[in-house]
């Protein structure tokens, strides 16, 4: 090889070594990031859902129902059907509770003349971006 081309041949297995190193970090930053979303969020067993993952999808659920023009309420027995029949009514409740800590979101306790605690979404009063996109772009986007 010519004197000349050295210098230009280093430089560019410099560049080449560089920007494999990158995409190699590319990679890894992806990998770290399909953990956290999930592209088939109805693939996922019940069990493996996380808490925040479930409060979410009641989020979703209720401002789903609301824009459908279905009653924007649920119930314990509505959160237990959603996951299919798998929390417990203590737990349903604990998550209703949790969900209703959103903008949007109220947690009732009675006074409906059946008892009964409930979620209510007042879907103007939502301002998650990530809820609202969800029930934008269907169950597709559900995962979080």
């Amino acid at each position: 090889m010519s004197d000349d081309l050295e210098p230009l041949v280093d430089a560019l297995r410099r560049q080449l070594k560089d920007r494999t190193r990158r995409l190699e970090d590319l990679e890894d930053r992806v990998a770290e990031l399909e953990k956290l979303v999930d592209p088939d969020p109805g693939g996922v067993a019940y069990e493996q859902l996380t808490s925040d993952q479930k409060v979410h999808r009641i989020r979703v659920a209720l401002l789903e129902q609301a824009t459908a023009g279905n009653a924007p309420t649920m119930k314990y027995d509505d959160v237990r059907w959603l996951f299919g029949g798998k929390p417990s009514a203590g737990h349903a409740y604990d998550l209703m509770e949790r969900a209703a800590n959103a903008d949007g979101y109220v947690y009732e306790t009675g006074g409906h003349g059946d008892g009964q605690k409930r979620i209510r979404v007042e879907p103007d009063a939502v301002n998650d971006e990530r809820i609202v996109h969800a029930v934008n772009n269907g169950p597709a986007a559900v995962g979080a």
